[in-house]
């Protein structure tokens, strides 16, 4: 018996992106696959990818760290990919990757460019990266855009790393409140980012060449406001998934851009049935006996702990129900005790099916349980936990398996 299994609905993905760029008036789009694809699986993703889209309609997807750019290409991804914030010069220098775009973002990575000595061929180019108000990474906007010497200075990096042999390919920044009304900080952001470009190109260099005029600006959320006129590629991440950040932000961006409904969620996970015992009055079920049998009880074991990604504060005692479920055969089953490492146990006492599913069981067939899926989405799990959509499917770990549905593309 398999542990659980998230599906992947590709086909769904290929349709959000594309709905992505529709809504984006056409441009580039720069997929984010980081954290294995938000909990999705990175190379899967990348694979559908490179089936479906080419180099002028997805020239490259992005990853966070060095080492996601690295395990893409071991697994044979090809698309040329930007690794967005966290690489040493050691990590390449001891990698095997080509094909690789950096973010430069502070004087830190300047620094590790400036330290490769015969390794400069693994980086195709660099992205120059603006803090316009995130305020997390970044050249500081302001001095770049309001003091001359100071956008002086930046082409003088800029230089620095042309003669150490790295191209300049573009320049990036990034939304912090894209969720909500542009008014609120995104048109401001928009604003300071185009300033900054403006005072770059101001002081471009000749012996630089040709301006880099590839410009990285909104992420999923931004995608359809097109705020910044100098845009010429779109870095979606969460959309592409079919999720959104929570309820509230859902609402708002669909009032907005009502073509937003028709994004489709990718993932969905559900977990193997082992077992179904009864529990007689007054025995208590898992770890420390939280819960207690007021009566007789059927009791399912099912194959997801928190060491797959259930948080093990949804485990329950005798009083109250469970605020999320696990749904077999449509039966929404409350948890019952301790979630434990590797398994959690459910009430299955009211099941409809009852015999019937004991009976499958007893023939060794596959019975499961789902977790997340369209009736129990992303958002709902959030609000549940009180978090956001994407810590959901981050939590699920490398050892629950991923595969795609088998659906042609």
């Amino acid at each position: 018996m398999r542990g659980p299994l998230i599906e992947l609905d590709l086909v769904a993905y290929v349709a959000n992106l594309k709905l992505l760029s529709k809504l984006s008036g056409g441009k580039r789009q720069l997929p984010v696959i980081k954290a294995n694809g938000y909990g999705h699986g990175a190379a899967l993703l990348a694979q559908a990818i490179e089936a479906n889209f080419d180099r002028k309609q997805v020239p490259m997807v992005c990853v966070a760290r060095w080492c996601e750019a690295e395990a893409l290409r071991q697994v044979g991804i090809k698309i040329p990919i930007i690794v967005l914030s966290q690489y040493s010069s050691e990590e390449i220098d001891s990698s095997h990757c080509r094909d690789i775009y950096l973010y430069v973002s502070n004087s830190q990575d300047l620094e590790s460019l400036a330290s490769l000595k015969n390794e400069t061929q693994k980086i195709a180019g660099l992205y120059w990266h603006i803090n316009s108000g995130m305020n997390r990474l970044g050249f500081d906007w302001q001095m770049i855009a309001e003091k001359e010497e100071a956008a002086k200075k930046f082409i003088e990096l800029i230089k620095r790393l042309k003669y150490a042999g790295y191209q300049s390919c573009g320049f990036s920044s990034h939304l912090a409140k894209a969720e909500e009304a542009p008014e609120v900080l995104s048109q401001e952001q928009a604003r300071r980012f185009s300033l900054s470009l403006s005072a770059i190109k101001k002081a471009w260099s000749a012996e630089l060449g040709i301006f880099p005029n590839e410009i990285h600006f909104s992420n999923s959320a931004g995608c359809p406001w097109n705020l910044l006129k100098e845009e010429t590629d779109n870095r979606p991440g969460l959309l592409t998934y079919g999720m959104f950040q929570d309820q509230g932000s859902k609402d708002f961006l669909i009032s907005k851009f009502p073509d937003l409904k028709d994004l489709s969620p990718v993932l969905t996970l559900k977990a193997p049935v082992r077992s179904i015992q009864k529990i007689e009055k007054g025995d208590g079920v898992s770890y420390g006996h939280r819960f207690l049998c007021q009566e007789d009880k059927w009791i399912a074991c099912i194959a997801f702990g928190y060491a797959d990604g259930l948080r093990r504060t949804l485990g329950r005692s005798a009083s109250g129900a469970s605020e999320l479920r696990f749904f077999v055969e449509g039966f929404a089953a409350d948890i019952v005790g301790t979630v434990t490492m590797d398994m959690v146990m459910v009430d299955l006492t009211e099941h409809p099916q009852l015999e019937a599913l004991k009976t499958r069981l007893s023939k060794g067939d596959a019975l499961w349980a789902y977790w997340l899926f369209d009736g129990q989405d992303a958002e709902r799990h959030a609000k549940v936990l009180n978090t956001i959509t994407y810590e959901i499917t981050c939590d699920f770990s490398s050892r629950v398996q991923r595969s795609p549905l088998p659906r042609a593309i």
